[in-house]
């Protein structure tokens, strides 16, 4: 197992590593809640995610693909207001 403990506080471990390769992990996206249907994604410049929703943690849809191109991006929901309760999650592009 690999445990990579990165500077913005995420632990990430890859389990079934196999040894004498080369890899190459970027960190994951962090969402930071706004408000009512407004996230912020913290990520490395350039790196593209794809945002998704869902109501029920069940079924997730699509919000779009997000390239962070200044450093700071922030993404807004219209929908959110339609929902008692609405979650997010970034998947790496």
């Amino acid at each position: 197992m690999v445990r990579i403990e990165w500077p913005s506080g995420t632990v990430q471990e890859l389990r079934n590593v196999a040894s004498k390769q080369v890899l190459t992990v970027t960190e994951p996206p962090r969402l930071h809640a706004l408000g009512e249907g407004r996230i912020r994604v913290q990520c490395w410049k350039g790196q593209t995610f794809e945002v998704e929703t869902s109501s029920d943690l069940t079924g997730w849809t699509s919000l779009g693909v997000f390239t962070n191109e200044t450093g700071v991006l922030e993404v807004i929901d219209p929908e959110a207001g339609r929902f008692t309760c609405r979650f997010y999650r970034a998947r790496g592009g």
